[in-house]
């Protein structure tokens, strides 16, 4: 430890360092004043080692939820917010709303003598059926979302301790920017080549033996089977405007408000657009056929500039159109917006099922456990002072991203919002011998990204749709569907705990379609297994078993027998 003590006192040993003394004396000294010295001496060496002692020990600190472990419980008579902080019938747990913007003297900063090794305990609960059981109140999944941040803190702040602010800069959770579909090719004269029959599968063009639908970019062609052209369409480009959400009201270190050097801010939705990266145009990602109700939804992939704090922009909107013979031409009958980058789409049983996947980017967060916000201090100072602040940002950083992923029009999440998303775990067993406060996954962490299905019936109106979803700690999204079940599979990977090699899993969530239309879909199973799969067609269904081909890659490890890498 860096701790500034006398000369006389080591404080590595506890030892008195007798070569530190100063011994050089200009004439003898008498016995009695001898033994007088050294008393004093031998009292002011016991009260350092008394005080340090003092210094070391800290009271029970709760931690961010109130709790010396984690609790999922909530109390129920706890008002709650809306964006701005009001009353008004949304979801929230307890907790500070106090300002917590980059200070100049960092807030938690501890005196010079207060030394600790604090650190956040999460308390999530172990990969099993449990979770299943989704969230009958958004309270408890905010909790949780506060609980699995509190392993990136955790990590955030040992690897500023041992590597400096190295790990602050990289975005984690960001997926491959929006890439084209792959190409279906027909098996009949007009039908599209689906997995699942029964199953239609979202695809850029479709047909009904009469009329042909096509997406050209942003542009809708509908023509007939003889080549004649009965319309072209162009979409009209998205303007949103979402209400602002402010749980999140921390000022960023590169306004210069933290009184220290400072990194630059990194947005998604600003870097690169001149010379690095810009947001895909927008374009007609899909078109999903009714027949029978004369009826074509329209799947649009576009990018949102709204200044989302902890999400990404990438939007999807869904456009239903009746079409007759030609004489009136399309209609809109309705119109939604999904937040989430548009991964595929299912036509099952008059239910449209859209699947999207949001990225979860914590940049804010990693940015205000940056080590440059605390200058001057030792490692065991800066130890203490981000944890004490974290246990005031957790709160808030939690609340802001669920509003962003699933709030209404109004910015308000409702409690009954969550009731159909799969429960956060550790993505342990329970059973996995390890320190509390570690990564569980020593890999692609817990929680990546967020899926979610909308379901709705093409003919019903737009208050009707269900949304399903699931955090995800793995990356990337497919999808298998049959008629009864959609199963979503996200690819990550995990350190064995037996080795220091890494293991490639599989992450399967799999939700039932509801047999009535409006019921959607409801998580119904969840599971893992070794291994990377290909695509979708790595997963099929037989006699009632979910089968999955993967491939694990050669692992590089120790072997112990060898005594060779």
């Amino acid at each position: 430890m860096d701790i500034e003590t006398p000369p006389v006192y080591d404080s590595h040993n506890n030892s008195l360092d007798e070569s530190n003394i100063n011994q050089s004396s200009s004439s003898p000294m008498s016995p009695r004043r001898r033994l007088a010295i050294i008393a004093l001496i031998f009292l002011a060496a016991v009260g350092l080692i008394v005080g340090l002692t003092v210094g070391l020990t800290r009271p029970n600190t709760p931690i961010a939820n109130g709790g010396s472990g984690g609790s999922n419980t909530v109390d129920e008579e706890e008002p709650v917010d809306t964006p701005g902080g009001e009353n008004d019938g949304s979801a929230d747990v307890p907790g500070t709303d106090e300002d917590v913007s980059s200070p100049t003297e960092p807030i938690g900063a501890p005196d010079d003598q207060t030394i600790s090794q604090l650190t956040f305990q999460p308390n999530l609960r172990s990969f099993s059926s449990d979770i299943l059981s989704g969230y009958n109140d958004c309270s408890v999944l905010v909790q949780d979302i506060e609980e699995t941040a509190k392993y990136l803190v955790n990590i955030l702040i040992d690897n500023n301790v041992r590597y400096g602010d190295e790990e602050v800069i990289a975005l984690d959770g960001e997926a491959p920017m929006d890439a084209a579909p792959s190409a279906s090719q027909g098996k009949s004269s007009y039908g599209t080549n689906n997995q699942v029959e029964n199953v239609d599968e979202a695809d850029i063009v479709k047909s009904d033996g009469t009329n042909v639908f096509l997406a050209y970019g942003n542009d809708l062609v509908w023509m007939l089977t003889n080549g004649t052209i009965v319309q072209r369409l162009t979409m009209p480009t998205r303007k949103d405007s979402f209400p602002s959400i402010t749980h999140w009201d921390v000022i960023s270190s590169s306004s210069g408000s933290s009184g220290g050097g400072g990194s630059p801010e990194i947005s998604l939705s600003s870097v690169g657009m001149g010379d690095f990266w810009g947001p895909p145009p927008q374009r007609i990602a899909g078109l999903l056929l009714d027949e029978s109700n004369g009826e074509l939804n329209v799947i649009i992939s576009y990018y949102s500039y709204f200044e989302f704090k902890f999400v990404s922009g990438h939007m999807t909107a869904t456009h239903t159109y009746s079409y007759d013979d030609g004489s009136v031409g399309l209609t809109l009958k309705k119109e939604m917006i999904h937040k989430g980058q548009y991964q595929t789409a299912r036509f099952v049983s008059s239910q449209t099922h859209v699947v999207t996947r949001t990225d979860i980017d914590t940049y804010k967060l990693r940015d205000a456990m940056g080590r440059y916000n605390y200058p001057g201090m030792t490692d065991d100072q800066y130890r203490d002072a981000a944890y004490s602040r974290a246990v005031l940002l957790l709160p808030k950083y939690s609340k802001q991203l669920l509003a962003e992923l699933i709030s209404d029009a109004n910015g308000v999440v409702q409690k009954d919002m969550c009731s159909r998303i799969i429960g956060i775990s550790d993505m342990t067993d329970g059973a996995a011998s390890r320190d509390i406060d570690d990564d569980p996954t020593y890999g692609s962490g817990l929680m990546n990204g967020f899926a979610r299905t909308v379901s709705f019936s093409s003919s019903s109106g737009a208050d009707e749709a269900v949304v399903s979803g699931a955090f995800l700690p793995s990356y990337g999204l497919e999808v298998y569907a049959n008629e009864d079940y959609l199963v979503l599979a996200g690819q990550g990977w995990m350190r064995d705990p037996t080795s220091w090699s890494y293991l490639d899993y599989t992450y399967l969530m799999q939700f039932k379609i509801g047999d009535n239309i409006g019921d959607g879909a409801s998580p119904f199973a969840i599971g893992s297994v070794k291994g990377r799969f290909l695509n979708q067609f790595s997963i099929d269904e037989y006699n009632n078993y979910l089968r999955v081909a993967t491939t694990s890659n050669a692992k590089w490890e120790y072997d112990d027998k060898k005594a060779t890498w």
